[in-house]
């Protein structure tokens, strides 16, 4: 299984069944122990942002155990790397495991947003990403300005939390009409396919093998992208824009 680089490469979507609740990490907004730093004030913040490839969206989320998750929509495919954070609020990311590289190296917290300072680890510029999510589940206002929504949807970025603690959800419409479900809780992606009518402002989310089952129906209400029928189990879940 190929994993992606944070600049170039293709990862391989993992498989994810909506009906199963995660119960291996920690209560969020609980202490976080073990940490000889500052990294546990980090661990369940969500950060997100365009990446220098055309369409891409990156979503980073950091979890316990020193793992950061970053999930990519351009080609459905996530890293889990391992970080450090100082009190004089820079970091590391690293990789300790092979593969996956390179990792994208330092980065930044001032306030709300996050830097990365070499993004690429080969020259690339700084690249700026906005909290969107606090470490204690308080979720901001949506940071971005936010222009025309296409009527096919493409490119748009809808975001929000899910059943399952301390998770965040990332959906994605890219073009061929593929919808990109992308989870932090265990570094998980599904690709699957829709169908959108802008003149009802609703649409469907069709299974795409082998990640069964897809989550059906859903409506767009301005900024708001509502799942009718969550997981199948769950009723109405709400997405808020961010794209």
């Amino acid at each position: 299984m190929r994993k992606k680089k944070i600049f170039c490469g293709v990862g391989l979507p993992l498989t994810l069944i909506l009906i199963t609740l995660f119960t291996g990490c920690p209560e969020p907004g609980t202490s976080i122990t073990g940490y000889a730093d500052n990294s546990g004030g980090l661990v369940y913040s969500v950060w997100v942002g365009e990446t220098p490839r055309a369409g891409d969206w990156l979503t980073i989320t950091f979890m316990p155990g020193k793992k950061v998750i970053c999930s990519f929509s351009i080609d459905n495919s996530t890293n889990e790397w391992e970080y450090t954070f100082n009190t004089a609020h820079t970091g590391t990311i690293t990789n300790p495991a092979g593969g996956w590289s390179p990792a994208p190296n330092g980065f930044t917290i001032s306030g709300n947003t996050l830097t990365i300072t070499n993004y690429g680890s080969h020259g690339g510029a700084l690249r700026e990403f906005r909290r969107v999510r606090q470490a204690n589940l308080t979720v901001e206002p949506v940071p971005f300005t936010l222009g025309a929504l296409a009527g096919d949807l493409v490119y748009s970025v809808w975001a929000g939390e899910t059943p399952r603690n301390g998770d965040w959800l990332t959906i994605t419409f890219m073009p061929g009409n593929k919808v990109i479900w992308s989870f932090s809780i265990d570094n998980t992606t599904n690709e699957w396919g829709y169908a959108f009518d802008s003149a009802a402002h609703t649409g469907t989310i069709t299974t795409g093998l082998p990640w069964n089952p897809a989550p059906g129906g859903f409506a767009v209400s301005g900024n708001t992208l509502t799942i009718t029928n969550y997981g199948g189990h769950t009723g109405p879940r709400e997405f808020n824009r961010y794209r």
